[in-house]
């Protein structure tokens, strides 16, 4: 058998080091550590180094990306 994983829309920053201030307003899960982001998510913690996509899906949870992921499995 196959199967296609259904579309779902996500919202999406990436994180390019001078806008804290947009992904504050983006999530509270999120705490800088030098030019590194941590994301707090329900399985632990991640970290989004510099153009990293941080993804939140529609249920609230978030990860990260790197930004050749991105490309690859998302459209804008």
């Amino acid at each position: 058998m196959k199967a296609r994983k259904r579309p779902v829309e996500v919202e999406a920053i990436q994180w390019t080091g001078d806008n804290w201030t947009l992904l504050t307003q983006f999530s509270s899960n999120l705490c800088k550590n030098g030019e590194s982001v941590v994301v707090r998510t329900r399985k632990g913690f991640m970290r989004a180094d510099l153009r990293d996509w941080i993804i939140k899906e529609p249920t609230g949870e978030l990860y990260s990306v790197k930004p050749d992921v991105f490309e690859k499995d998302f459209e804008t």
